[in-house]
């Protein structure tokens, strides 16, 4: 009767264990699945970024160059430019605690998928 008894302890261990190393195993899966959809996600954003960085600078320095010629100025073409950018920054300043709430949300349903 022991030995039965001590038979299907080992059993149930066994089992346990085995359930344990596949729970482990499909988190591993699970957290890769995530960070890979978070990898491409982040890349994506990244090089649209980029572009729109190389755009932006190519528009801004024709608007400087455009405002220049209507001032007569160079110099003051870019400074205008310049103060608009200035502008934008403070803007942000102001207004980022509003914005990052929306991202944190959208960011925290591909985490908690």
């Amino acid at each position: 009767m022991f030995e039965d008894l001590k038979e299907n302890f080992r059993g149930t261990d066994d089992s346990i264990h085995a359930y344990v190393e596949q729970t482990r195993e499909y988190y591993e899966l699970k957290i890769f699945r995530i960070l890979m959809h978070l990898m491409d996600h982040v890349l994506g954003w990244f090089i649209v970024a980029i572009l729109l960085f190389l755009a932006l600078v190519l528009f801004s320095i024709a608007v400087s160059y455009g405002l220049g010629v209507v001032f007569d100025s160079m110099v003051l073409g870019f400074v205008v430019v310049g103060l608009f950018y200035l502008l934008l920054i403070g803007l942000y300043a102001l207004l980022r605690n509003k914005l990052s709430g929306p991202l944190i949300k959208k960011v925290s349903t591909y985490y908690f998928d």
